[in-house]
């Protein structure tokens, strides 16, 4: 939890676009809602060191795709 959010209590989602590469790993990370307080940074260093991804599939070869990640932040 990132002392700055701590210090303000603020609570709630960070929503994330996440790019998903076809080799599984991740693209770009772009904020769609923000808490501010360093939580937008804390949730993408989140996704980005968390587990691999699986990629998505189509007709059974891998590829690019883009999902939402929702990272909670509560006290």
């Amino acid at each position: 939890y990132p002392d700055s959010a701590r210090e303000n209590a603020v609570e709630g989602d960070v929503v994330l676009n996440v790019t998903i590469n076809s080799d599984g790993s991740i693209g770009e990370i772009t904020v769609k809602t923000s808490l501010g307080y360093g939580c937008d940074q804390e949730a993408m260093r989140l996704v980005r060191e968390g587990p691999s991804w699986t990629p998505a599939t189509r007709g059974g070869t891998p590829v690019t795709e883009q999902v939402t990640v929702t990272v909670p932040f509560r006290l």
